[in-house]
């Protein structure tokens, strides 16, 4: 998934937070986030990282975990 300059940033500050929130491992290479688990969870962190992108809290992106 690649992602702008501006949300990379936001998610290297908050990447622990979302790796145990995701249950995922996250790395980044330039502007590409790789998601690393099970086929579900990184389903659902591809959902939470949709939301990011479209502005919503961290917070209220990880609330997509329980959906």
């Amino acid at each position: 998934m690649n992602f702008d300059k501006e949300l990379i940033l936001k998610i290297l500050r908050n990447k622990t937070k979302l790796e145990k929130g995701l249950n995922v491992s996250i790395s980044i290479r330039y502007n590409e986030v790789i998601l690393k688990g099970e086929e579900a969870e990184k389903y659902v962190a591809e959902k939470v990282l949709d939301a990011l992108e479209k502005k919503f809290p961290i917070g209220v992106a990880l609330l997509l975990v329980n959906e």
